[in-house]
């Protein structure tokens, strides 16, 4: 039977955690959240964060690179540019009209995601190489099939495939009843999270899916076992889930009760290495768990 341990309970941010990503250089866990701080975090001990950086307006997404730097995405549609090595903001630049829900790693650069329907791509010293439009609402979510195979998860109800080479929308994926908040790719399929709390999955190749009700309310994110044919799911109704990727099939819930989680809306879920996940609520607190017995 797989064993669920929580490790850690991280405190200190003064408002819900959206942003949560993990840098595997220096084992830290970085947060981003509506109090606008960017704090770093001992990934395996019950540590105080280290304020990174202070955004004046809610960070909504963050990504760190191997070059010591981290970006973080806010409710205004800016991207604020810090170093990690001095744990101090480099620079800001206006790269949206609204909301940037995901950056993603893309060349030399990144890929911004917003809330403005565009996607932004901006190479290595941050300057604006293209803009695409996707959709009329907010592009919450991306994911990449290949190198330059992009899939984007909208509140439209809709998930785009997008080539970034060619700049075009290739395919539209459409069952989704509501907006579409997680994704995640493993093998020729890719999964789906969103609003109307249905868990899909998807055949890349042909668009045919599966579909289950997987949580009370919104699926908020998704990730993939490093390994594994398992996956994590989160929701608003304060659960964690655990997914046989290869039976389609729910095996582990991971809730406040039993395992003393969240007591919010679980906001972001993420592997960081074989037997341990981490996970952001409004509660206003990052958990580190340990499984166990996985195999």
């Amino acid at each position: 039977m797989i064993e669920v341990t929580k490790i850690a309970h991280l405190s200190g941010h003064k408002d819900s955690i959206y942003a949560l990503t993990f840098n595997k250089e220096n084992a830290s866990i970085y947060s981003g959240a509506a109090d606008g701080m960017v704090v770093r975090w001992n990934a395996y001990q019950q540590e105080d964060g280290l304020l990174v950086m202070k955004c004046p307006t809610p960070v909504y997404s963050l990504y760190t690179n191997t070059q010591n730097t981290i970006i973080a995405g806010t409710r205004e549609g800016n991207l604020h540019i810090g170093d990690l090595n001095q744990n101090k903001e480099l620079k800001w630049i206006e790269a949206h009209k609204g909301g940037v829900f995901d950056i993603l790693p893309y060349k030399q650069g990144v890929i911004t995601l917003s809330e403005d329907g565009t996607i932004a791509c901006w190479d290595e010293h941050f300057t604006l190489e293209f803009r695409l439009k996707v959709a009329s609402k907010s592009l919450r979510i991306g994911r990449f099939i290949n190198e330059h195979h992009l899939l984007i998860g909208s509140s439209d109800h809709l998930i785009y495939l997008v080539d970034l080479a060619t700049k075009r929308i290739i395919q539209v994926f459409e069952s989704h009843t509501n907006s579409v908040f997680a994704l995640a790719t493993h093998s020729d399929f890719f999964y789906s999270g969103g609003r109307d709390a249905q868990l899909i999955k998807w055949e890349i190749e042909t668009g045919k899916y599966e579909k289950l009700p997987a949580h009370l309310y919104h699926i908020n994110a998704l990730d993939i076992h490093p390994t594994l044919p398992l996956m994590l799911s989160c929701s608003m109704d304060k659960t964690i889930k655990l997914w046989d990727l290869e039976k389609f099939k729910l095996m582990k819930v991971i809730d406040n009760e039993r395992h003393q989680s969240h007591i919010n809306c679980v906001n972001k879920v993420l592997w960081i290495d074989t037997n341990h996940f981490i996970s952001c609520s409004d509660d206003r607190t990052i958990l580190v768990f340990e499984l166990t017995n996985l195999i």
